[in-house]
C-alpha cells in the first residue's frame, strides 16, 4: 500500500478535510506508483472533498533502527522488556519476523545507511551479527 492511500479509503464518502502528510511509496513493491496515487487525489477533489499533500522528498528515511524496524507492539513495555523478548526463544519469532519483513519492504537491509552509532548495554547482545 502506498503511505496516503489508506488515508484516501477513510475518506471515501465523509466530506472530512483531510491532509496527507509525506506522501511516499516505500519499497519496490510501490515504485512507480505515486501517480496513480495522485490522480486518486484529483479525482476526490473533483468530487468537492478538500484534500491536501505533500510529497516525501527524500531518497532515504531518516530515524532510529528502532523506529523504522523494530514494531510498536514490541516496544510498548520499554527496552527491558524488548530485550527479554528478544532472549525469549519462544517469543523471538515474531518480532524478527516483522523486522525480516520491513527489511524486505525496504527493498533489503543493503538499503540502511547507519549514521549513528550507541554501544549495547547488553554484551550478549551487542557482539551478535546476524548471517
Amino acid at each position: 500500500m502506498l503511505r496516503g492511500e489508506e488515508g484516501l479509503d477513510i475518506l471515501d464518502g465523509t466530506g472530512v478535510r483531510t491532509q496527507i502528510s509525506h506522501l511516499k511509496a516505500l519499497g519496490p513493491q510501490v515504485w512507480g506508483r505515486p501517480p496513480e496515487l495522485l490522480a486518486r487525489v484529483r479525482e476526490t477533489r473533483a468530487q468537492g472533498t478538500s484534500v491536501l499533500c505533500d510529497q516525501y522528498p527524500y531518497q532515504a528515511t531518516g530515524s532510529s533502527i528502532t523506529g523504522v524496524l523494530i514494531p510498536r507492539w514490541a516496544q510498548e513495555e520499554g527496552r527491558s522488556a524488548l530485550l527479554a523478548q528478544l532472549r525469549n526463544a519462544d517469543l523471538r519469532p515474531r518480532p524478527t519476523e516483522h523486522v525480516r519483513q520491513d527489511l524486505q519492504r525496504r527493498d533489503g537491509a543493503e538499503r540502511l545507511l547507519i549514521a549513528s552509532y550507541s554501544p549495547c548495554p547488553d554484551p550478549q547482545l551487542g557482539s551478535k551479527e546476524r548471517g
